[in-house]
């Protein structure tokens, strides 16, 4: 692992240029990047890396005051999961090549039809069984739709670590330099609300629940917009009532989704695994916890698709 100066990093984003930009995370911006020849003598170059920079005021989740979080010990944690051996050269985790301190910068490298958007929440809800099933499990508690990039080959890989807890982490830690009023949450529009109106704690659960949201996000084209939440949240309200908008249409209930219509109209869509679809990302996120699957239930309603067995090539099972 090489260890990157902050002007390497310019040079291999040009300045973080804009053209470069790719999205914000919760605790930062994602930036493509490729390594010249005269950055490091170490790496080939042109090599197509992505670059993770981690801001220091998160204004998007504080509405009173801003959470400072301690960015050294957010890089640690980072380093030290992303390098032990059980979690290592998972397919679905990010790649980590190097890492820089001086600016607090990680480096990492790394129209989508119906079965492309299906392998995407099967890949991902197969990392969630693998790292709810370690003996003391790790939780996300951030998944989010931004901290998830996708590789050539279509499989999704997860570059945003900041609220892991569970595994080698232990039990839940606090990432931030001084104490807030207001507990960090994880991302808007993929937080349970369960827990926000009942204080309750993190349980896997909660991950279920971000879990949901991103797949009805997938089918639905539905963007959470942080700025723009009450007309762009996932929410088992909003699902339902659309749900049921839908099947006012309907010729057969066993065909009503939510799902987008360009991607009904798509020759690989099959509407009875729409409305599984549908039907399984509005119980992830049920308001009552005992209603949720586990994610070992999910993978396997998602893999008894009839895409999946169909375009097994694409699913690289």
């Amino acid at each position: 692992m090489v260890e990157f100066a902050s002007w390497d990093l310019k040079a291999i984003t040009n300045d973080f240029g804009e053209e470069n930009f790719i999205t914000k995370t919760q605790f930062g911006m994602l930036y493509r990047g490729r390594i010249t020849l005269g950055c490091r003598k170490t790496m080939k170059g042109g090599r197509k890396v992505t670059v993770k920079i981690w801001c220091k005021n998160l204004q998007w989740f504080a509405p009173v005051g801003r959470y400072v979080v301690d960015q050294k010990l957010k890089l640690l944690n980072e380093l030290r999961f992303l390098f032990h051996s059980s979690v290592r050269g998972h397919s679905n985790l990010v790649k980590l090549l190097g890492f820089c301190l001086d600016q607090s910068v990680g480096l990492y490298a790394i129209v989508f039809s119906w079965p492309q958007r299906i392998k995407v929440a099967l890949e991902i809800g197969r990392l969630l069984v693998f790292l709810h099933g370690h003996k003391l499990p790790y939780m996300l508690r951030n998944l989010d739709a931004m901290h998830i990039v996708i590789d050539v080959n279509f499989s999704p890989v997860l570059v945003e670590f900041g609220m892991l807890s569970g595994g080698i982490m232990g039990e839940l830690t606090d990432i931030l330099e001084r104490p807030n009023v207001l507990p960090l949450l994880g991302s808007f529009g993929y937080v349970d609300l369960q827990m926000c109106m009942t204080g309750d704690g993190w349980l896997l659960p909660r991950d279920v629940y971000s879990f949901g949201a991103l797949l009805l996000s997938i089918i639905t084209k539905r963007v959470v917009n942080k700025y723009r939440l009450q007309n762009t949240i996932m929410s088992h309200d909003w699902a339902q009532n659309a749900y049921e908008e839908e099947k006012a249409l309907c010729h057969k209930e066993s065909e009503c989704s939510i799902a987008c219509g360009t991607l009904k109209q798509n020759p690989a869509y099959n509407a009875r695994d729409g409305h599984v679809v549908t039907l399984l990302g509005m119980q992830c996120m049920e308001f009552k916890l005992e209603r949720r699957p586990t994610m070992k239930d999910i993978c396997k309603r998602l893999q008894s698709l009839r895409v999946v067995k169909q375009y097994k090539e694409i699913m690289l099972l």
